[in-house]
């Protein structure tokens, strides 16, 4: 898609590499304590923001303007853990290329009986808020593979091809998450650590 060739195109620039898979920020780098500088999004990234927020993903207030790209490789996930309050409490995650199971679980330390696993089918757009923002953890788990069972909250929404028992192999997935990062630093006040001043310096150059 051209979507996926845009992506391509940055070829290595803004990637870190993680060894299963790499991220890059799209809109700024996210701090708690220094606050985020604001970037423009590239043009094709601002496209889509906008068809995600016409088609009623955020609402109110809320200003989408940061994008956190991720591309897995095959067998690779990422651990349990809350995007916390460095963003506001909605996001809005684009899959392509791959599927994969997102599970859900009340604490940090649940078995795997109290996990629900949300199925994501490639260009399907995942949204969540509230509680299951703020009160659940999420994770992908690190297979090469994943099994559709009646334990998936989304099972009754899937196509009819996705069979009780079926096992789907996993490729190479690449994921569009958008937030709101509020946390905004003005780029004329005195910076509050010199992490900061390095930033907006690197960022000016």
């Amino acid at each position: 898609s051209l979507l996926l060739e845009r992506i391509c195109q940055s070829g290595t620039s803004g990637w870190e590499d993680m060894g299963q898979r790499r991220f890059r920020n799209a809109g700024g780098i996210p701090s708690a304590s220094d606050g985020m500088i604001e970037e423009p999004l590239e043009d094709y990234l601002s496209e889509l923001r906008d068809a995600i927020v016409g088609g009623c993903a955020f609402g109110g207030s809320c200003r989408p303007n940061h994008f956190l790209i991720n591309e897995y490789r095959p067998m690779s996930g990422i651990s349990r853990h809350k995007d916390g309050p460095l963003y506001g409490g909605r996001v809005a995650i684009l899959s392509l290329q791959s599927t994969c199971t997102l599970e859900f679980s009340p604490d940090k330390s649940s078995s795997r009986d109290e996990v629900t696993g949300v199925f994501l089918e490639p260009r399907s757009v995942l949204v969540f808020e509230g509680e299951a923002y703020w009160n659940w953890w999420h994770e992908i788990c690190s297979r090469d593979h994943d099994i559709i069972d009646e334990s998936l909250a989304n099972i009754h929404l899937l196509p009819a091809h996705y069979q009780i028992g079926s096992k789907i192999v996993r490729k190479t997935r690449i994921s569009l998450t958008l937030r709101e990062v509020s946390n905004i630093q003005d780029p004329d006040r005195k910076f509050v650590t010199s992490t900061a001043e390095e930033e907006y310096m690197r960022k000016s150059r």
